[in-house]
């Protein structure tokens, strides 16, 4: 026969923690755009994220953007 029950302890793993998750950009946050876009599109942006050092899709998308309408 059990005469108690052993108390649960909170978990001290996980969870939100300062500094977790990605790094914001500019000091921004990111949103999330679906677009679609031809192959020959495609193959422009990734033209310009080679030849413009861009890290990622996202930032060639970007890179374009800035340059079409600077601030």
């Amino acid at each position: 026969m059990i005469t108690g029950m052993a108390k649960k302890r909170r978990a001290t793993h996980g969870g939100r923690r300062k500094g977790a998750g990605r790094p914001l950009l500019d000091g921004q946050g990111t949103q999330v755009v679906t677009v679609r876009l031809t192959a020959k599109h495609i193959q422009k942006v990734e033209r310009w994220q080679d030849e413009h050092d861009a890290e990622n899709f996202s930032d060639a998308v970007r890179q374009i953007v800035d340059t079409v309408m600077p601030s």
